[in-house]
């Protein structure tokens, strides 16, 4: 990997019931830039991006399903991923 480049995600699947949060930050003063490359989320689940640290940032975006989105851009230096599944059913998840 390069020096700013990196990985987050479930390619294997994914539990039902989970909560799970990846916090992005950069050093200095850089944005991010956060591409989905596959996306498999079962029916009630969801990935929620936040454009900060915290979930009283901004929110830029919940996606569900399996149409990835467009690259998804920071103000900022810190993005917070938030995966949240429900109890019925589980899905392929997402890198």
């Amino acid at each position: 990997l390069l020096p700013y480049q990196g990985y987050i995600g479930c390619p294997y699947g994914y539990g039902n019931n989970v909560n799970s949060t990846w916090a992005i930050t950069l050093l200095g003063d850089f944005i991010i830039e956060l591409d989905f490359l596959s996306m498999g989320l079962a029916s009630g689940d969801s990935i929620k991006v936040y454009d900060g640290s915290s979930f009283s940032a901004p929110l830029i975006g919940t996606y569900s399903g399996s149409n990835t989105p467009s690259p998804i851009i920071s103000s900022g230096n810190r993005l917070l991923v938030l995966l949240t599944t429900d109890s019925s059913s589980t899905g392929n998840g997402f890198t």
